[in-house]
């Protein structure tokens, strides 16, 4: 919706009020990302491929983040369809290791290469729709000719329709990674009983998740009609920061699986030691 921000009725003094408070929410969010990106570094440690695989793939996925987050602090009398197809490219990039995250999580050794080869077909294809319904096309500028016919502006029209496909695909989403997500979850509660906190916050994070979605592309729906150019900046800024609070929740239900799978890895390694050491220890005595 920020596109609207340049309309002539919004005052200079207003535009750049509320460039300077997103860029402020920006770099908050762009920090947040940075230090998760240290503690996965200093604190997943492991020696366990797979593991190691989830691991690069949060930071990947951070990074990626990172650098949305700085094409995004750009002035809005300056938006470009490149950057706009470079920023979409980068938001669906998240979107394929986010997915490709829980099915990764899901394989084990009797899974079949077939089976990865359709996963990994299928999740292209989701992220070939993603890009084409979540590209802004309502930034784009019409012939005065194609908005003659309409009530209300292509662009806000446009605008409409993107939300309620968006919505639509959210929860068709929602159902499939639910599925995934309780799988993840209940394999975590079976391989250890002590991560029974976490357990619940892995499980109930698909319905949190879909509520923050849905909440910012209902208010986007609904701040549409707004008409006074103070309210509709407001409106912007609320928007920004729960489409950030929504993402960074979903990063770090990635985070916290990653590291319940590490602790419970750990837990094995300790324990397949002190077995080891128990077996050498009964062979020592029985020799002597």
């Amino acid at each position: 919706m920020d596109d609207y921000l340049n309309e002539k009725y919004v005052d200079k003094e207003s535009i750049s009020s509320y460039e300077n408070s997103d860029i402020i929410i920006t770099l908050i969010f762009a920090m947040i990302d940075l230090i998760i990106i240290i503690i996965s570094l200093l604190n997943l440690k492991s020696h366990n491929y797979n593991i190691l695989k989830l691991k690069h793939k949060i930071i990947k996925l951070f990074i990626i983040d990172i650098i949305i987050r700085i094409l995004y602090t750009r002035k809005y009398n300056k938006w470009t369809i490149y950057k706009e197809i470079l920023l979409t490219v980068l938001n669906t990039s998240q979107f394929y290791l986010i997915i490709s995250f829980f099915d990764e999580i899901l394989y084990d050794s009797k899974v079949s290469k077939l089976k990865k080869s359709n996963d990994k077909a299928k999740r292209v294809k989701l992220c070939i729709l993603f890009f084409i319904f979540t590209f802004s096309y309502e930034k784009m500028t019409y012939p005065p000719s194609v908005t003659y016919y309409f009530y209300i502006k292509i662009n806000k029209l446009i605008l409409l329709l993107e939300c309620f496909v968006i919505l639509y695909c959210i929860y068709k989403i929602y159902n499939e990674l639910k599925i995934k997500i309780i799988e993840i979850g209940n394999n975590i509660i079976n391989q250890s009983q002590k991560k029974k906190r976490i357990y619940l916050i892995i499980i109930g994070s698909p319905l949190s998740s879909l509520t923050l979605f849905m909440i910012y592309y209902i208010l986007t729906l609904c701040f549409l009609f707004i008409k006074k150019p103070v309210f509709l900046i407001y409106a912007n800024i609320v928007l920004n920061i729960i489409m950030n609070s929504a993402k960074l929740f979903t990063f770090f239900i990635c985070e916290a699986i990653i590291y319940v799978l590490n602790e419970i890895n750990v837990e094995k390694e300790n324990e397949r030691i002190k077995k080891n050491k128990r077996y050498i220890d009964e062979v020592d005595i029985f020799n002597s």
